[in-house]
Order: structure tokens, then C-alpha cells, then sequence
């Protein structure tokens, strides 16, 4: 009797066996899903999230539709590490610069060919250049990331924002004591943005908005000025791809 039953159920042992045997093979030959890594070909990777003063900058910026302007705009917003949004206003820029060239470029047909004439077309403008330094020009060593550099960053959004004579002096005020504690300003913490807070911004690498206050007697306002100017004008000449953006911040005479 028992041999009996043994040989019933050794067929079901043995299929049993070789269902694990074939999961188990199954199981092995599947390979194991590997977690998604960042494309190191990508050079934009995602960055800080944008405040209220950046989507402003942004929107000002594409509001104007001048490509130079919103290039100028890309470049501050490159500084203040917001590098993906910087990349999108610099695509538009190159968009409206390509728009503005297919205007330009007038409709030709071209002639009938005839023996002994060669026909002429017109010309396509060619893309602007990007400018850079050549080798062995200087280059304005980019300043490290400090309380003072943030405060900095952070009260030039809000100057470019905000009409003078309305700006934001708690902003400046902070702005003036982390400078002042890293050697960058010398001036009084009064909240108010002079000529001394522009060159403390200035020496973190942002090319820094116009000054907003004044001394009061003109004599001292004439020497500010031309202090003003000449310290940009210098750093102009060691910043050669932001030179147009440090000449125009110098002119303070209408200030």
C-alpha cells in the first residue's frame, strides 16, 4: 500500500520541483532595477527655487522683449545661481534675435539666368558673436558665497524692483552689517544706499545698481561721483565679458 501511494505522488513531487527550480531561474535571469542617476551630459541641473523679486526680474525681463536687455537679466540671475531660468531668457533672447533677422532679410526671386550674368542675393546677417575673454585677458575672480554676498544678491533684486525712495532699508540695513563684518563696508548702518554700499557690492562680484543717496553738499557729491566711476571703470577692464554692464553702472552723473 505504500508503494502504491508513493508512486502516485512521486509525479507531483517532481513537477513541484522543477516549478521552483524554473521560478528560481526566472528570478536570477531578471536583472535588478537600478535607481536613475543625474545625466552628468545635462549642464542644467535643477537650482534654487525662485522668490517673489526673481519672478519679477523674469517677467520685467520678457516683458521687454529687447534681447539685451533679457541677456543682461540672464546674466544676474547666473549670479545669483538660478541658472536654469537664466538658460530659458537667454533661448529667448536667441528666438527674438533670429525673429529679428528673417524681418530683416528681404524676399528676393532670383532672376532668370542669362549668358554671361551671374545673379546676386542678398547677404544674411550673421548671428551675433558670444563675446569672452581672449587668452590671457583677466578675468574678476568670482567671490565666495558669504552672509555678506547673499544680503548683497538679495538687496539688488529688490533695488531693481523698487522705485527710489521706496526701497526696502531693512533690506539694506542687513545688507550693511554683513558687509561691514566681512570688511566690505565702512560706511554708517542707516539703511540708506549710497556710493559705499554700491562698490561693497561691487567688491562680491555684482555689478551693483546706481547709488540712490548722496552727500549733501555738492562738492562732496562731485567727488563721490567721480570715486564711483573710476573704482567701476577699473573693474570694467578686468571683467572684460561684463564690461558693457560696469560701464553703464558707473554713469551716476544724472544720479
Amino acid at each position: 500500500m505504500i508503494g502504491l501511494v508513493g508512486k502516485m505522488l512521486l509525479p507531483a513531487v517532481v513537477v513541484g520541483l522543477g516549478a521552483l527550480a524554473f521560478a528560481k531561474s526566472a528570478h536570477a535571469s531578471t536583472p535588478a532595477t537600478k535607481p536613475k542617476t543625474p545625466d552628468p551630459t545635462n549642464p542644467v541641473q535643477p537650482g534654487p527655487i525662485p522668490t517673489a523679486d526673481i519672478l519679477a526680474t523674469i517677467e520685467k525681463a520678457r516683458q521687454s522683449a529687447d534681447p539685451k536687455t533679457i541677456r543682461a537679466a540672464a546674466d544676474q540671475l547666473d549670479q545669483f545661481g538660478f541658472k536654469v531660468q537664466a538658460t530659458d531668457l537667454r533661448n529667448l533672447a536667441s528666438e527674438i534675435e533670429a525673429a529679428q533677422a528673417r524681418a530683416q532679410v528681404p524676399s528676393v526671386t532670383p532672376p532668370t539666368s542669362s549668358p554671361g550674368i551671374v545673379p546676386t542675393f542678398p547677404k544674411i546677417p550673421p548671428s551675433d558673436v558670444i563675446k569672452g575673454p581672449l587668452p590671457g585677458t583677466p578675468v574678476l575672480p568670482t567671490a565666495p558665497n558669504t552672509p555678506g554676498k547673499t544680503q548683497a544678491q538679495r538687496m539688488t533684486l529688490m533695488l531693481m524692483n523698487a522705485r527710489p525712495g521706496l526701497e526696502d532699508r531693512g533690506v539694506v540695513t542687513k545688507f550693511q552689517m554683513a558687509a561691514q563684518q566681512e570688511g566690505k563696508y565702512t560706511g554708517k548702518i542707516d539703511g540708506l544706499y549710497g556710493p559705499g554700499g554700491g562698490l561693497a557690492v561691487a567688491s562680491y562680484g555684482i555689478v551693483p545698481v546706481k547709488p540712490i543717496h548722496w552727500a549733501h553738499d555738492k562738492a562732496t557729491i562731485a567727488k563721490q561721483k567721480k570715486d564711483y566711476t573710476a573704482a567701476l571703470l577699473k573693474i570694467a577692464l578686468s571683467d572684460p565679458q561684463r564690461e558693457d554692464e560696469w560701464t553703464a553702472a558707473s554713469d551716476v552723473r544724472n544720479q
